[in-house]
This record gives C-alpha cells, structure tokens and sequence, in this order.
C-alpha cells in the first residue's frame, strides 16, 4: 500500500477520535446561541464533519478498485477530486486541529478558576458558547488567509554570511538557495515558472537546489528540469538529489537536470573559481533511501580541507552532517526536504509543531551552530497536504560578507 494511503487512514483514525469532541463542543455551544433545537444542530454538524472528511474513505476505496494508477488522480491531477474531496479534507483538518487546542486552554481555565465557575456557572456557560462559536469563525477566516498567501506567494529570505579570514575576495557573492520545487499536478507549469522568474531577479552568482524535482512519477521530470533549465546564474547551477528524486527515477532525474545545465554533486565537491579566489561546495547524498555512511563523511568532507570558504549541500537536514561539517570547518549548509513543516501548528516567529521537527531540530530557516551556518528552505512544492499552514514557499538568499539589502 503506497506511503500516502498509509499516512490518510493513520490520520483518519486519530482525527475521527478528537473531532467527536470538537463535534459535541460545537453542538453545545451553538444550541445555547441560537433557537434550533440540538437534535437538528447535531444532524447538521454531524452530516457536515462527515462530508468534509470523505477523503481517506474514497481514497481508500478507489484504491482498492483501481490500485496504484489511482493515486496520482487525489495528488492534483484530477481537480475535482481536489475541490470535491482532498482540500475539503486538510482545510477541515487545520481548522479542527486550532480550535481544539484553543477548546484545551478553556478547559484549563476553567478547571484553574473552578471556584468561581462554580459560583457564575450559567454566565460562564453562555460567554464560553459565544467564545466557542466566535473561535470557530475566526479561525475558519484565519486559516483560509494564511493557506493563501504561504501556498501562493513566494517569501524571499535573505541574510548576510560572514566570511571567514583568506575569503575576503568573494565578498559581494550573492548565494540563491531553492528548494523542493516537487513538480506535480498542483505544482503547475505557471507556478514554477513565477518562482524561476523571481529566482532570476535576484540576479545570482551561484544556484543551489537541495533537490527532490518531482512529487513521484515520471511524467514531470522533464518538463520540471526544462523549466529550471531556465535559471540563470553567473557562475555555476549546483544540485543535489532528493528523496523524492529517489522515488520517481534517480537516473532519469539525473540526466534531466544535467541536460538543462545543472552539475549533480553525488557524494563529490566542485570548486566555484571566482576572480583569484575560489569556494568549494560539497554535496552529500542523505535521503530516505540513499544515506550517506558515518565512515563515508568525514571523507567528503574533507574533500575541500584547502579552501578557506566551504559549503555543504545535503537534501535532508541531519544532524549528524550539521554536527560533522561544523567540525569540519564548513562556514555554510544548506538543505531542504522539510517544505518549512508543510503544515506546521504554533505561533509563527515564537514556535512551530509540525512532524517534520520530529526528524531535525533544523526545521525552517537559519540557525547557528559554532562558525556553521545552518539554512533550512521551505521550498515550493507539496508533498501530503495540497497546501501549505505556516510554512510559507521560499526562496533564500545569502549574500557573502555584505549587509543585508532589504
């Protein structure tokens, strides 16, 4: 059974468990605010929850007739089904997940302050129903603004990097990392082509693509490569391969990108000459399904030893590789495969939950460990979820030893 059927009926399961709560909250709040009475409100939110989450029960039913060759019409190819079914699904499911939570922290309250409930019982009653109700819209308009915008609109993420003593001659070096483009029937020709069309505005030295081309398949892998194919860059268009590169066809990945100018860097480095001076890029294969050995990384690594400036590529963020390059003198590392969390839980410049920071710490973003710095990017591509929750697509810029230009 394909990972993405696994993964729907597991979220099934847990999402039927904690919507009956959330069903028998909104039932109760909405019958004290209004004249219907509960059997009606009951019916009607019972009926609606269930239409909203028909998705892993057709999925898995479809899959059960038609078997593999079905998937591909509920990841984007088939817009009904998209319209009809999956965004139903999700948006029902990042809406229920925040109004849950915030029905918790209620509780809680009123569990702490238990002795003056006790006391006003029926006014508590009737402000927690219109809080409840009041919770349930405003996150309804919340959620659909910011799935919008983080889905849609491309953030560009720029920092300045410090560059370490014998470097000094690639000050100025405008660094552009992208990510994840996951070319797919969501992943549309137009959409790649606006984030390759902002890509080259910024006018780059160096392109790094931390990898994973396409969703799955192999009917996107060319036309996904033709269009970045398009990417300019003074110097050089570097990549590494993704998990997702993995799953559709490594090979064939491979010879698209480099058939459209991009050198695959595959457990080797590639020296950047720039004017008299130079910097050295390592890209090390870590994927689901190709990881690179401990034995194997200091080796890699140690591949660029005479370079002051030094960058290691790598899909998936490991600890591990961010612990090693550090020790190894690496001043950069960059990866991708997070999508930012894709739908990630929180407040936003405060703390995200999302299942992607079960497998790194590095989740999103620049962190600093030692002289390394660390950068994350979201991407643009989708994987699971049609969309993206606080989590925006990206582009990240890094500018050697300037200041940031905002």
């Amino acid at each position: 059974m394909p990972w993405i059927i696994t993964i729907t009926l597991l979220l099934f399961g847990l999402i039927a468990l904690i919507y009956s709560y959330g069903i028998r909250r909104i039932v109760q709040a909405l019958a004290a605010v209004t004249s219907w009475p509960q059997s009606r409100i009951r019916f009607i939110t019972i009926f609606i929850f269930s239409f909203l989450n028909l998705f892993p029960l057709v999925f898995l039913g479809a899959f059960l007739v038609w078997g593999r060759r079905i998937v591909p019409a509920f990841s984007g190819e088939v817009f009904l089904l998209d319209v009809v079914f999956v965004y139903p699904f999700w948006f029902c499911l990042v809406v229920m997940v925040q109004f849950i939570a915030l029905l918790f922290l209620m509780d809680l309250i009123r569990l702490v302050s238990y002795p003056v409930y006790r006391r006003t019982r029926l006014t508590w009653q009737v402000w927690q129903s219109r809080i409840t109700v009041g919770l349930l819209a405003a996150l309804t308009i919340y959620s659909a603004v910011v799935i919008a915008d983080d889905t849609w609109r491309v953030r560009i993420r720029e920092t300045a990097v410090t560059l370490p003593e014998g470097a000094e001659g690639l000050r100025g070096l405008r660094i552009v990392h992208i990510s994840d483009v996951q070319g797919d029937g969501r992943t549309t020709t137009g959409m790649l082509n606006a984030y390759v069309a902002n890509v080259n505005a910024l006018n780059p030295d160096l392109v790094i693509f931390t990898g994973d081309l396409v969703t799955s398949g192999t009917s996107y892998i060319r036309s996904t490569a033709a269009i970045l194919g398009k990417v300019e860059a003074k110097y050089r268009r570097v990549a590494v391969l993704g998990d997702h590169d993995y799953f559709s066809d490594k090979s064939r990945v491979v010879e698209a990108l480099s058939r459209n100018g991009w050198e695959i860097l595959q457990d080797s480095a590639a020296v950047v000459h720039v004017g008299d001076d130079s910097l050295c890029l390592t890209g090390i294969t870590e994927t689901y399904r190709k990881r690179v050995k401990l034995e194997e990384l200091s080796g890699l690594l140690a591949q660029c030893h005479r370079i002051p400036f030094r960058i290691a590529i790598v899909h998936q963020p490991a600890e591990q590789i961010v612990w090693a390059a550090e020790a190894a003198g690496y001043q950069l590392f960059l990866a991708g495969h997070t999508h930012g969390g894709g739908i990630a839980f929180g407040i936003p410049g405060i703390f995200l939950l999302a299942p992607a920071r079960l497998e790194s710490r590095f989740m999103s973003g620049f962190y600093h460990v030692g002289d390394l710095l660390v950068v994350v990017n979201n991407g643009i591509g989708l994987t699971l979820a049609p969309f993206r929750f606080h989590a925006p697509a990206e582009i990240t810029v890094l500018d050697l030893g300037s200041p940031v230009m905002r």
